[in-house]
């Protein structure tokens, strides 16, 4: 119940718009580089207000000083904004973003992200870092609430209670 916005803050990957199915409009890009509207870009989809990427890949636009400033406006008009961020040691633009966050999570792929950047994320992140989630993981190598690391002898305990 709380105005919230979910911002894809990844113009070199968007795909928030075809995920959700909506009709390519302007978007983050072009409200930070002044080619619209805040209210133009952002659209809602029940009680969520979206602003996808727009732009056309590239990450020049995150560059640009107004970039913090837009995330000024979105922070006035909404409770909760939410970011999704590029990978927070991959690319500069998420450095960004995540230094302007309240709070930031860590999404890990299971089985993919080595602990080593894992470790330098959370570093990275700080006090910012509220936690981690931990996403495509293999429910066949679940043991009754256990997760198997693979090479790794030992059972990390899973999400389960």
């Amino acid at each position: 119940g709380r105005p919230t916005v979910l911002v894809e803050g990844d113009l070199r990957r968007p795909s928030l718009s075809a995920l959700l199915g909506l009709v390519p409009r302007a978007g983050l890009a072009e409200v930070i580089e002044g080619k619209a509207e805040l209210a133009q870009a952002v659209t809602r989809i029940g009680p969520l207000s979206v602003l996808c990427a727009g732009g056309d890949g590239a990450d020049g636009p995150l560059r640009n000083p107004r970039a913090q400033a837009v995330l000024e406006q979105l922070r006035a008009a909404f409770e909760l904004v939410i970011v999704d961020a590029p990978p927070a040691i991959a690319f500069a633009d998420g450095d960004r973003l995540v230094s302007a966050a309240d709070l930031a999570l860590l999404v890990v792929r299971a089985g993919s992200t080595p602990r080593q950047v894992v470790r330098l994320a959370l570093e990275s992140l700080g006090e910012r870092a509220a936690g981690v989630v931990l996403n495509d993981v293999d429910a066949e190598s679940m043991v009754h609430g256990r997760w198997i690391l693979e090479g790794n002898a030992r059972e990390v305990k899973g999400a389960k209670g």
